[in-house]
């Protein structure tokens, strides 16, 4: 699932989500998440803490959630810290697995493997999804995308919670990456795998100077869009 919204604050990444909900501390606020299409998981019902099972595809979901505080931790939890991590104290577990239907799981190295592959398919389709979204105007583009800056801080924040939301960060910022050099713009890797489209249908290569405006106008492109995030970002801050 990809959080959208808590109260009128928009969460873009799942770390930022500790921060808004400090703000609004125990007071009941309005969630909102996506969850992409095909997906099954958990909903919460209006007006409780309770999640229950739910098949629905691809639909933006709403609830009212009050979050708990915890003695240990000295801050509001809405049950979005990870439970393996140093320190993290049974009522953020309790808050975890009593309503929000989580639990810890010790895989084999084959289970490893496979959850491994469907997480990996699970968030590459989350990125799809969400890029759609911002190509049909129904997410926010500045909302939507971060670069370094924002990286860096998110980085922070999961180095600062344990290996596991540190590594995991990782992994789901390479396979960001992946998809966007696929993406067919010719600077990018994506771009060239165009061009060799082109060539299997025509029979033909492109002109080594169609291939070198191409290049020069994707570089262009790339350029401003980096300059336009990292000024977002700052922006942001």
């Amino acid at each position: 699932d990809r959080v959208l919204t808590i109260g009128s604050d928009t969460v873009w990444f799942w770390m930022e989500m500790s921060d808004v909900v400090q703000e609004v501390g125990g007071e009941p606020v309005q969630v909102q998440w996506f969850r992409p299409d095909s997906l099954v998981g958990a909903r919460s019902d209006p007006g409780t803490s309770r999640l229950v099972r739910d098949t629905k595809d691809g639909q933006i979901r709403a609830a009212e959630i009050a979050a708990e505080y915890d003695e240990d931790a000295e801050r509001y939890l809405l049950g979005v810290r990870n439970p393996g991590a140093p320190g993290a104290s049974p009522v953020t577990r309790s808050i975890l697995s009593d309503k929000f239907g989580f639990r810890t799981t010790t895989y084999g190295p084959a289970q490893a493997l496979q959850a491994g592959v469907n997480e990996t398919w699970t968030y590459a389709r989350t990125i799809v999804v969400t890029l759609k979204r911002i190509v049909e105007g129904r997410d926010s583009l500045t909302d939507s995308l971060g670069g370094p800056v924002m990286i860096a801080k998110v980085t922070s924040d999961a180095a600062s919670q344990g290996a596991v939301p540190f590594w995991s960060l990782v992994a789901a910022l390479s396979i960001t990456l992946a998809i966007m050099n696929v993406l067919p713009i010719p600077a990018l890797d994506g771009g060239q795998l165009l061009f060799l489209l082109y060539e299997a249908v025509t029979r033909r290569r492109p002109s080594v100077r169609v291939r070198l405006v191409a290049q020069q106008v994707g570089m262009i492109l790339l350029i401003g869009f980096m300059a336009f995030i990292i000024f977002n970002d700052i922006m942001r801050l």
